[in-house]
């Protein structure tokens, strides 16, 4: 009535799997009815084997692996924040020594003249605002 089949082999006409047994890498078959028995038979064994609430064990679980997530999510955030930063802070002070070298380009000689008119132009806007 039971018969133990390999792995990656055909389960024969009129049966059907009850367990997979992990030990010797077999499938385990009964004729159609009975697999189902068997089955239930099977998953109540070893629900009795691993202390009967399982799912106690497994909400730990899930509760601890939403933590380390959790977890794994803040420090993801923390790090894309770092980096936008550094690269706020890089274009900061990139943008300030352009600014300084084109005020340093603006005081050569050839610039004097628009330099000058700028001048007349502030000190005319200043007189008129006072």
């Amino acid at each position: 009535m039971r018969k133990e089949i390999p792995e990656f082999t055909c389960i024969p006409k009129g049966y059907g799997l009850a367990y997979r047994c992990m030990d010797r890498l077999v499938l385990i078959c009964y004729p159609i009815p009975f697999n189902l028995i068997v089955r239930k038979w099977h998953d109540f064994y070893w629900r009795i084997m691993s202390g009967w609430f399982p799912v106690k064990h497994e909400k730990k679980m899930l509760k601890i692996s939403k933590e380390i997530r959790q977890k794994e999510k803040n420090k993801l955030k923390q790090y894309i924040n770092d980096i936008q930063g550094r690269f706020y802070r890089k274009g900061y002070n990139e943008g300030i020594q352009k600014g300084y070298t084109e005020g340093y380009e603006a005081r050569r000689a050839e610039n004097i003249d628009t330099l000058k008119a700028i001048r007349k132009k502030c000190s005319f806007w200043k007189k008129e605002r006072s």
